[in-house]
């Protein structure tokens, strides 16, 4: 090699596309994604790059439409199969790998990608440079040449071969030049060109050996001396001149070649870690040096450079000048001390100007805080903004910082935009969301790559200054881009409209809490603690011995080996003695049922009936749970510490807790539950008329289909059959299978199909609206609720069957329940919002899933009502009428 030439790589990207397809066995996510070619594509660049230190690179790739060739020749790769499915799906993977490695990539329809190398190498534009060509493809060996090599896969993707002008004329006993007659001759079986037939790679050989081309060969005919070979040559002429012009590699096509483009500099390291991360290249990942992830800042102005507001002259100025904003962002640093929120300091940022950050003093005059403002300066200078009704104010995780200003006694009033809210809408199965990580997603190749590893790991107080200071300096470019996507998304008014406004809401609901009877809980728990000690003495007396009820180990002992019950599932440790497993063997033996009844006493017990004491605010004397808004698929409010929504609802004992949940003195409970909803919201969206019909009449409508399903008159219809028409209702939303209702219901498979088939038979749009639903989502990967709640299904391909079909049961059930989530908190923003017009506090203290519950004066209850009724009721327009139950009662479990 002429090592004082630079050297540029021309990748035969659609080979080795191939190549790394077939070569890999199936890969795929934990979401059911496929992922073997895009892997071992990526391992290729990575060898390519690494081995070789390529001083340019270009990828050519197919076009995926019918090419010149075969307007030439219609047979042309007809024997080929079609590219696979999952193949196909990692297409895009891979053009993102290509993108994240910054390395610019060719394909020009009806032309192949070795048209692409040939026209490349023989650019004059690059004449200086030595061109490697790097396929898995021998008919690019034509284009080999005095300044042209060829790097050529042999086997899977870890075998090579270098040929070079040398090489070639001894394995071949030609010029790579001659290689078109050499195919023009013989043939080519793997793209279907005919050559002559009869004649193999031998003859061909010899006979470019001794004449060259084609012309030469047919010109000189008398002289070859098998009269068998004389004659297929001589009679098959058209063929061999129409089989070299498919296999000649074009080399005029122009191309828009730019020399400092295909110089290659490195790749884009923090996008190749998103690839890395969400793809799951695990050992990838390693590869990536921690000093190369850097970012690019999207803002016109250094985010480090950040001003110090120690003095109340400074702040009233950045005041005034904030006042002239049509917004500002800002973080606030809060700490917790005693269960008392304290504010550390504040950073705030405007567009194209520096970053200010404020520390605020906490009044203790031992601590000798340094340039800090006191907290009354703060109040009268900088809240007024945060009160404004003028300026939007651009923040991260709002609710907490609403929650601040309630303790402090201020307001804080829309407009306001959260960016973790935003993140959530346009990334909705994304978990623990933090800024950190937004930051790292949207920003790429910075100046400012240091702040980025600060962030990581602050070791002393300065470097926690710079990174609260840098993330500040963000977020009006990140809301600018965010914005931008979701407004493509179509995710703009659900954001502004139901989203931003429920923040303040579910701030309220925390801060409001609800009551505990602490008195009847402890009188709870001694009950429970006598009735669990009751149930274990009876299953030692049955079992005739002692055990460990929390050892499942010991627990199949006694069931399995002593008892002799019949093993249900098999696991590595031994028998699975879990809930499943113990629900079916409950009819085995009278000492399944009281295990059973035992774990439930001391789950709820555990749980609840001694936790939630502990939880109660001494200065409140309530409980706060906390409402996540970003923390489900779907959309629904998720809670916790403790979750409100996970008290068991059909079960006396799950009654009896919510029982210590009382109102205040002279309140009381009022419960308004939208009546079916997913059902309703099923029938509007498959507008099935049977459906439609039940609810426009207001029939039960599982009675409804229990008439249909068992074919008798509605007043026929038995409670056992309502129950299995109510379970088959809800089980069809969630993709419930044959095998899984006759589980259910403790039927036969064929009963339960046949249930099934009588259900479509009536509701025959909801079937195709379901099928349709599936088709949809495998096309397009993605699915929305009715007011444009995204979801999306990578995963709905998978080669996994259990994969594949819980993804066709979200894209059936998603825009259901997501559309039932986004109607109660409508109704949740449309409550409030009419409360507050009518000067009255809402008193929403919980919602659980389809269900408001608020707190109010008993006096105004029937005042409350007709104005929740009337909003829940017409919150959102349905081919189905809304319907809202209300219930009453001084304590939770009276509203069941």
């Amino acid at each position: 090699m002429d090592s004082k030439k630079k050297e540029l790589y021309l990748i035969d990207g659609q080979g080795l596309i191939y190549r790394a397809y077939f070569a890999l066995p199936k890969l795929t996510t934990t979401f059911g994604q496929p992922i073997n070619a895009a892997y071992g594509f990526t391992l290729l660049i990575i060898k390519i790059l690494e081995e070789y230190h390529p001083d340019g690179i270009v990828i050519a790739f197919d076009s995926p439409k019918p090419t010149f060739r075969h307007k030439i020749y219609g047979q042309y790769k007809a024997q080929r199969e079609k590219m696979p499915q999952e193949l196909i799906d990692q297409l895009p993977i891979i053009k993102k790998i290509v993108d994240a490695f910054q390395i610019p990539s060719v394909a020009v329809e009806e032309y192949e990608a070795d048209d692409i190398i040939g026209s490349i190498v023989q650019n004059e534009k690059i004449s200086d440079f030595k061109k490697i060509i790097v396929t898995g493809d021998r008919d690019l060996l034509q284009l080999i040449s005095e300044n042209t090599e060829i790097v050529l896969m042999q086997k899977g993707i870890t075998q090579v071969k270098q040929h070079n002008l040398e090489t070639v004329k001894n394995m071949l006993g030609f010029p790579p030049g001659l290689i078109p007659d050499y195919i023009g001759l013989k043939g080519d079986s793997s793209d279907n060109i005919p050559g002559i037939a009869g004649i193999g790679e031998k003859t061909a050989k010899k006979l470019i050996a001794d004449f060259g081309n084609l012309e030469k060969i047919f010109a000189n005919l008398d002289k070859i001396k098998s009269k068998a070979v004389k004659n297929k040559i001589e009679n098959s002429q058209e063929e061999a001149f129409l089989s070299r012009s498919l296999a000649v590699i074009k080399k005029d096509m122009k191309l828009n070649l730019e020399i400092n483009n295909l110089i290659y500099k490195e790749p884009d390291y923090y996008k190749l870690k998103d690839i890395f991360e969400k793809y799951e290249f695990k050992k990838l990942l390693e590869k990536i040096p921690g000093e190369k992830l850097q970012k690019n800042s999207f803002s016109t102005h250094d985010t480090t450079n950040y001003k110090n507001i120690n003095n109340e002259q400074d702040l009233k100025i950045l005041t005034d000048k904030i006042k002239n904003r049509e917004y500002f962002a800002f973080l606030l640093d809060i700490s917790y001390c005693n269960n008392e929120k304290i504010l550390k300091k504040i950073a705030i940022t405007l567009e194209n100007d520096s970053i200010y950050l404020i520390y605020v003093s906490s009044g203790d005059i031992l601590l000798k805080e340094k340039n800090a403002i006191s907290k009354e300066k703060i109040i009268e200078l900088l809240y007024p903004l945060f009160q404004s009704k003028k300026i939007k104010k651009i923040g991260f995780d709002l609710k907490d910082t609403l929650f601040y200003f309630l303790d402090i006694q201020s307001d804080f009033f829309e407009p306001f935009s959260d960016l973790k809210i935003a993140f959530y809408l346009l990334n909705p199965t994304q978990e623990n969301i933090n800024l950190k990580e937004i930051i790292k997603k949207y920003f790429n190749n910075t100046n400012d790559e240091n702040y980025l590893h600060i962030t990581e790991d602050c070791k002393n107080d300065q470097e926690e200054e710079i990174a609260f200071c840098w993330q500040t300096g963000k977020l009006i470019p990140l809301e600018k881009m965010m914005l931008q996507e979701m407004q493509k998304n179509e995710l703009i008014a659900l954001y502004k409209e139901v989203e931003i406004p429920l923040i303040n809401i579910i701030c309220n609901m925390e801060k409001k809490g609800i009551k505990i009877d602490s008195i009847f809980l402890k009188e709870m728990s001694q009950k429970f603690a006598v009735e669990i000690d009751n149930i274990k003495k009876e299953i030692f007396e049955i079992s005739g011995e002692t055990f460990n009820l929390n050892s499942p180990k010991q627990l199949s002992v006694i069931l399995f080996e002593k008892l002799g019950l019949p093993v249900i599932k098999k696991i590595k440790t031994g028998y699975s003695t879990n809930a499943n497993v113990l629900t079916k063997l409950s009819e085995e033996h009278i000492i399944v049922a009281k295990i059973l009844h035992f774990r439930e006493l001391e789950k709820l017990k555990n749980t609840y009936i001694d936790k939630l004491p502990k939880l109660i605010n001494s200065k409140t004397g309530r409980i706060h749970a906390s409402f996540n808004q970003t923390g489900t698929s779907t959309g629904r409010l998720s809670s916790n510490n403790p979750n409100l929504q996970n008290i068991p609802i059909r079960t006396e004992l799950g009654k009896e807790i919510r029982n210590a949940f009382i109102a205040d003195n002279g309140c009381i409970y009022l419960s308004a539950d939208y009546s079916q909803i997913e059902l309703r919201i099923l029938a509007h969206l498959s507008n099935d008329m049977s459906l439609i019909e039940a609810f426009s009449k207001d029939q039960d409508v599982h009675t409804y289909t229990a008439a249909n399903v068992f074919n008798v008159d509605l007043d026929a219809v038995s409670d056992e059959m309502r129950r299995i028409a109510k379970v088959i209702n809800f089980g069809i939303i969630y993709g419930m299978s044959s095998y899984g209702l006759s589980n259910n219901l403790g039927i036969s498979n064929i009963e339960a199909q046949n249930y099934i088939d009588a259900y479509f038979q009536k509701y025959f749009n909801v079937k195709e609206y379901i099928n349709k639903q599936i088709k949809n989502a495998r096309k397009d990967k993605i699915v929305r609720t009715m007011l444009n709640r995204i979801r999306y299904l990578e995963g709905i391909d998978s080669p996994n069957k259990n994969i594949r079909e819980f993804f066709e049961r979200a894209a059936v059930n998603t825009p259901i329940q997501g559309t039932a989530a986004d109607l109660i908190k409508i109704a949740m923003v449309k409550i409030e919002q009419q409360m507050v017009k009518n000067n009255l506090k809402s008193n929403l203290i919980l919602q659980i899933h389809d269900e408001l519950i608020f707190e109010i004066p008993a006096i105004e209850l029937q005042k409350r009502k007709k104005i929740i009724k009337k909003i829940m009721e017409n919150s959102l327009k349905l081919n189905v009428p809304l319907k809202v139950n209300f219930k009453t009662g001084y304590r939770w479990g009276e509203l069941d």
